[in-house]
């Protein structure tokens, strides 16, 4: 029994040791957007609770729809938008950036040669915030 227990631990710690990074740019990312803005700056993202926790910035969730991402970008003073390949987004979501104009002011990538992005931060223009801008 002891050494079935003993094994049990061993697969869990070796388990909990190889998953420890899996969101690491999510987190790295809430760093960076942390150092590098005001503490009145909003987020949009899917990772909302890891990005809260780590950036110390509201979070606001993406809405359903690319109206609703407009609505909700034109009413509230949101200077990030982050897309990542921890989150399902939908197609209107990742086309969004390109078809708008938003600025990519960090990447991180998942390979040595910056090829395959997994996580990127864009700044909503001025111009495109809501009414309550303090910058």
């Amino acid at each position: 029994l002891g050494y079935i227990g003993y094994l049990q631990l061993k697969t869990a710690d070796s388990s909990i040791k190889t998953k420890v990074a899996s969101y690491l740019p999510v987190k790295e990312a809430a760093l960076w957007i942390k150092d590098n803005s005001n503490p009145h700056d909003k987020i949009m993202t899917s990772s909302a609770p890891q990005t809260e926790y780590y950036s110390e910035r509201q979070v606001i969730w993406p809405q359903g729809t690319e109206e609703g991402f407009d609505n909700v970008t034109a009413s509230e003073d949101i200077r990030f938008y982050i897309i990542s390949a921890f989150e399902n987004h939908a197609q209107w979501a990742l086309d969004y950036p390109g078809e708008n104009n938003l600025t990519p002011i960090k990447v991180y990538f998942a390979d040595a040669a910056q090829q395959q992005a997994v996580l990127v931060i864009y700044e909503i223009p001025k111009e495109k915030r809501g009414q309550n801008n303090l910058i």
